[in-house]
């Protein structure tokens, strides 16, 4: 093998040595480029990630007197652009849910329960953590992750027995709300526009991948 490899330098001319350094000198560049604008990306998403943690802070100093004011519309607002901006795809869909917990329609849910709200914010904290942090090897940190603001988390075994609990009423209520997207599609001419299509679609491949190469071969045969 390292015979082979060193007969293959020995037949490399100029013009071949001079190819292979422009090729490494354009990798390089671009890996430098790419680490450069990756890093760039991570610092805009760690600044304006904290307006999430800012956000927890006045509701926790100022209480639910911060919910009905102007400011607090202002900074929802902008941390929602913020993370439909910089966040992840999985951050901005945290968020989004987060978002219409409180509504009509989730609340009607079977499993809905008011409490998952913690758990949402916890959720979406480990996120943020997992991206900013940079803790990707790590297991998440569950309820520890709202500990630094609130008490009787950490030392509290039952709070790991309440996260998993919250975590299955969310996939669930998750689930039926998904549901219930299936059944109005299904009520709906889309879903039969839908079915249209599909068997138009299995239709087209029959037609070009079995009728027509079945005509031309027995066109063949008794040609």
């Amino acid at each position: 093998m390292f015979d082979n490899i060193k007969e293959l330098v020995l037949k490399l001319n100029s013009a071949n040595v001079a190819f292979i350094s422009v090729c490494v000198t354009v990798f390089t560049f671009l890996f430098a480029r790419y680490n450069e604008v990756r890093f760039k990306k991570h610092e805009l998403k760690k600044k304006n990630y904290m307006k999430f943690i800012d956000m927890l802070k006045k509701s926790y100093t100022i209480g639910n007197d911060f919910y009905s004011t102007p400011e607090f519309k202002d900074d929802f607002f902008k941390l929602g652009s913020t993370v439909f901006i910089y966040g992840s795809k999985k951050m901005y869909k945290k968020y989004c849910f987060f978002r219409e917990f409180t509504s009509d329609i989730v609340k009607k849910c079977k499993y809905y329960n008011e409490e998952d709200t913690v758990y949402l914010i916890a959720d979406m904290l480990n996120q943020i953590r997992k991206e900013i942090g940079l803790y990707n090897f790590e297991f998440p940190l569950n309820y520890n992750s709202i500990a630094f603001f609130t008490n009787g988390i950490y030392f509290n075994p039952l709070r790991n027995l309440k996260w998993w609990k919250c975590k299955i009423s969310v996939f669930l209520v998750k689930f039926e709300l998904f549901m219930q997207r299936v059944v109005m599609l299904s009520e709906t001419r889309i879903f039969i526009e839908f079915i249209c299509a599909f068997f138009k679609f299995i239709s087209i491949l029959f037609k070009y991948l079995f009728m027509i190469p079945l005509g031309f071969i027995l066109k063949k045969i008794f040609k």
